[in-house]
């Protein structure tokens, strides 16, 4: 069976009217024992690229923790904590947990929906930092020069691959990081559809898998500078993706980044899976 013709690959161009009515925007990257996010908040990255903020998707009530990109509409949230648990009301709380330094999300109760829950942080001395490439990271003060955070939100991606993220797996466990869709537009848990990266060792592809095992769509072999089985891929993705290992040889990833843009650029994995929905599809999303 010919999985190829069931999804595309396509790039979409999207003009969207600027914000009248913004959240109430914190002078910092950081979030610490001292600095804590409620419901209205937002963080803002160095740079001014990316927010992380609380939203509700359109028709929704649940309550959410996400990263986009900043000055836009919340079209396309790039990164949700709590997508398998929203919040009631709009009395959450994002707060280093000065019991165990973890990243959490409390709810009205100060009661944990959502936590980082790393074993080994040192408790009074972690903090959060929304990066410049959208990436919420949890770092050990004492340990600021090490270049491995305690915990990254670009290893526990949502339906969104972001320039500079990864997609891929652990060739020795197996372990992948994966796209998994929203289960539709206004609820972010996770969806049916998620990515795999397949044969490490012969021919690399990604498939789209329906459920656990069922294949939707496969990507075709990767011939270093497209899919062969995605001819949509325009030279606007050339020289942008790339397929990346590590100094040990153990794992195997793909990342892009976009060289020539002016408008932010996000790749996403669509809810239906549908053949004329975008499937795994490129957004660029402009100002004004």
């Amino acid at each position: 069976m010919n999985y190829m013709a069931s999804t595309t690959i396509k790039l979409t161009i999207v003009l969207l009217i600027p914000l009248i009515i913004n959240p109430i925007c914190l002078a910092i990257d950081t979030i610490s024992m001292n600095q804590q996010v409620v419901d209205g908040e937002t963080v803002v990255s160095a740079g001014g690229i990316f927010e992380l903020g609380f939203f509700s998707p359109d028709g929704s009530q649940g309550r959410y923790v996400g990263i986009w990109y900043k000055g836009l509409p919340v079209e396309k949230v790039a990164w949700v904590a709590n997508r398998e648990r929203p919040l009631i009301g709009s009395h959450g709380v994002l707060m280093i947990n000065a019991s165990d330094g973890n990243l959490v999300l409390v709810d009205d109760k100060n009661v944990p929906v959502w936590s980082t829950q790393v074993s080994s942080t040192s408790s009074n001395n972690t903090i959060a930092v929304l990066t410049a490439q959208g990436n919420l990271v949890l770092l050990d003060q004492n340990k600021l020069n090490e270049s491995v955070p305690l915990w990254e939100s670009f290893n526990h991606p949502s339906d969104t691959l972001l320039p500079r993220m990864k997609i891929g797996m652990n060739t020795i466990t197996g372990e992948q990081i994966v796209l998994t869709s929203w289960k539709d537009d206004k609820n972010p848990s996770l969806g049916s559809f998620s990515t795999a990266l397949v044969d490490p060792q012969e021919l690399v592809q990604v498939l789209i898998l329906n459920g656990s095992s069922k294949k939707h769509f496969r990507s075709g072999q990767w011939n270093r500078r497209s899919f062969i089985g995605v001819p949509s891929m325009t030279k606007d993705y050339h020289n942008g993706f790339q397929l990346l290992t590590d100094n040990k040889g153990e794992e195997l990833y793909f990342s892009y980044a976009i060289l020539n843009y002016s408008a932010p650029t996000l790749i996403y994995l669509d809810s239906s899976g549908s053949d004329n929905s975008d499937g795994l599809g490129r957004r660029r999303e402009k100002n004004g």
